[in-house]
Order: C-alpha cells, then structure tokens, then sequence
C-alpha cells in the first residue's frame, strides 16, 4: 500500500493532503489522490475546486469500479450543493449504471425529480 494510502486506511485524511498533492505531482491523472483531494476541498468549503478534482477524478478512474462510482457520488453531492441539480442527476445516473443497485445513488435520484 502506498504511504497515503496507508494514511488514509487510518481515517488520517488530512495527514495525507501533502502525499496526495505529491503524488499528483508525479502523476497529474491519479484517480484516488484526484479523489481524496476532492473530498478534502469540500469538507474545507471549497467547491469549486472540489467539483473540479472530484470531475478528473471520474475521468481518471473510467472503468474502475472501486474508485469511479463514489467519485461520481461526492461529485454529485458537490453539485447539489452548488445548486446543480442537472449535474447531481447526470452523476447519479452514471453511478446507477456502473453500480445498479446502489441504493443511495437509487434515492437520491428519486429524490431530484
């Protein structure tokens, strides 16, 4: 496991941000730093940027299913936030069709209609 990796396995998510930033450094498309960035930024109010990393981050993570449904799921929730409803349901719906029985995503889309 990488060292922010083995951070946030701990619930030591802040005291990853400085490996997380490094590590996009060395690698500008990294799905789970993009990810947890993006997390970070929101719990600091900083939507825009948490928008911003939490859209690359699903980008990134095409195809992953371990990473790209709770990327679209926080990008969602970011959205709504924001007052994007439109942007909340087209991410919501994307996790609907990588993860068809997630109940949240499932609700919540119920919810925006």
């Amino acid at each position: 496991m990488d060292a922010f990796g083995a951070l946030i396995e701990e619930g030591k998510l802040h005291e990853a941000r400085p490996l997380l930033q490094a590590a996009l450094l060395l690698m500008p498309q990294n799905a789970p730093a993009l990810y947890y960035l993006g997390l970070l930024a929101s719990e600091d109010g900083d939507l825009e940027e948490a928008r911003s990393l939490l859209s690359r981050a699903a980008l990134a993570s095409a195809g992953n299913i371990s990473i790209q449904p709770h990327a679209l799921e926080a990008l969602a929730l970011v959205a709504l936030q924001q007052g994007d409803r439109a942007e909340a349901r087209r991410a919501f719906e994307q996790v609907i069709e990588l993860v068809p029985d997630n109940d949240f995503a499932i609700h919540s889309l119920e919810n925006l209609r």
